[in-house]
């Protein structure tokens, strides 16, 4: 029989720091309790009161300063006088499997977001072809060799049928308060993207968090036209997830706007991230904007696109350990299909880098030899990952044992042999260097990519 009673509280579930703060009271102020009620004298008990007083009284003042230090969760978009709220509701996997007449599931099943009204366009894209809709390129060949292949429709998005044109007024028209050298129509639309993003990216698929792969993404937008104004960031009320938010403007005064001169505009993209279970979202917007209002059909578009954008709820995951080793598995498996595919060239590039790292080092040295032998180690790990068969790379290989008891002769001269050859000093050492780092130009150009 236990003589001391157990805490029913698990503290491994406490993950929010106002429980914990409360915790830490209640444990304090009971031992304050303890030491009033058990005091022997009056100005015990005054001393006892005082600190209980002004613990609690700390205690409240610090919790009110952090509630005010808390980013707000309110999202509102620029150049727009609303609030979005994507994210606040969260979706069930039967939501997702079996929609309302209202709504549409994601190609990945992974949210459900209210469909738009008449006259908008609704589509299911790959990456190539948002990229190629986002840069309006409509030639196949061009499409292919700007923006790539891919075949998983994974993104989904919403167009309003309207766009607005404008056009520069060359040495009139001011872009973001300069003048450009430009005549060139454009056109804004109203359009919702909804891009999946997994933690784990492509080529080594490991997991990063949502604000690196965020402003990795974001990275591809600062670099255009448009010039970023603000970044912020904050936790999504009710669902209590996190969310950033980039936004981009260019902003044109005294330009040619849907065939009225003289006239200014904005063109926005706010991109909002909204963090996941297991896997995040991006929500970008772009949409024009107008000084004054006057144009209803507009007004209405903008309407529209915030309302999606509040629609936006993302599945609710009820297994998410079993999930995560789904995705783990995945991520091995990925790995595999790396090595298969660029494991030879990896170790190529990488095994010649470090024998020119090694050129002029002192083989004869027994530290440095001793270094140079670790190094070495683990190239032979990686080869029999790819299962690489080469006679080189064996007698090196057995060289190496033998110099690990003692006999460093072979060793020596193998490696000395190979710095030779690859810095172009041996008599064939064209042919052995492109032995040594094979692959072709356009190889060599994929494992940079890679």
């Amino acid at each position: 029989m236990d003589i001391v009673p157990k805490t029913k509280i698990d503290l491994s579930k406490i993950t929010s720091k106002y429980p914990l703060l409360g915790l830490f009271l209640l444990v304090i102020e009971g031992l304050l309790g303890f030491w009033l009620f058990q005091a022997g004298s009056a100005i015990e008990r005054v001393v006892a009161g005082i600190l209980m007083t002004l613990l609690l009284g700390a205690f409240l003042f610090v919790v009110k300063g952090m509630q005010e230090g808390e980013v707000s969760g309110a999202i509102v978009p620029q150049g727009l006088d609303n609030e979005v709220t994507p994210a606040r509701k969260e979706a069930t996997e039967e939501e997702i499997d079996f929609p309302e007449p209202q709504a549409i599931a994601a190609p990945d099943r992974s949210y459900i977001i209210n469909k738009p009204p008449e006259g908008w366009i609704v589509q299911e894209l790959t990456f190539a072809d948002w990229m190629a809709k986002m840069l309006k390129i409509t030639d196949p060949s061009t499409k292919e060799r700007l923006c790539g292949t891919s075949q998983v429709r994974e993104i989904l998005g919403f167009n309003s049928r309207r766009e607005i044109s404008y056009s520069p007024i060359t040495g009139k028209t001011l872009l973001d308060g300069r003048k450009v050298p430009t005549a060139l129509e454009l056109t804004i639309p109203t359009r919702l993207s909804i891009l999946p993003m997994d933690r784990a990216q492509p080529p080594l698929f490991v997991e990063r968090p949502l604000m690196h792969n965020f402003f990795t993404f974001v990275g591809h937008f600062s670099g255009g036209v448009a010039t970023m104004h603000g970044i912020s960031l904050g936790t999504i009320p009710n669902s209590q997830r996190r969310y950033l938010v980039a936004e981009f403007r260019q902003e044109l005064e005294n330009a040619i706007v849907d065939g009225n001169e003289g006239k200014n505009i904005n063109n926005n993209i706010t991109i909002i991230g909204i963090e996941g279970d297991l896997h995040d979202h991006l929500l970008l917007m772009q949409y024009p904007t107008l000084p004054v209002v006057d144009d209803p059909e507009l007004e209405r578009d903008l309407q529209t696109l915030q309302s999606l954008v509040s629609s936006f709820r993302p599945l609710k995951i009820t297994n998410p350990d079993e999930k995560r080793m789904e995705i783990k598995n995945m991520a091995d498996q990925n790995f595999k299909e790396l090595m298969m595919k660029k494991g030879k060239e990896i170790f190529d590039f990488e095994f010649g880098l470090t024998l020119f790292r090694l050129k002029g080092c002192d083989m004869n040295d027994p530290e440095k030899r001793l270094r140079v032998m670790k190094m070495l180690k683990s190239f032979e790990v990686f080869a029999k990952e790819i299962n690489l068969q080469d006679e080189k790379f064996n007698a090196l290989w057995d060289s190496l044992h033998l110099a690990e008891g003692g006999d460093a002769s072979g060793f020596k001269d193998k490696i000395n042999q190979m710095i030779s050859t690859i810095s172009g000093e041996s008599e064939s050492g064209q042919e052995d260097l492109h032995s040594l780092t094979s692959g072709n130009d356009e190889e060599k150009r994929n494992l940079n990519e890679t």
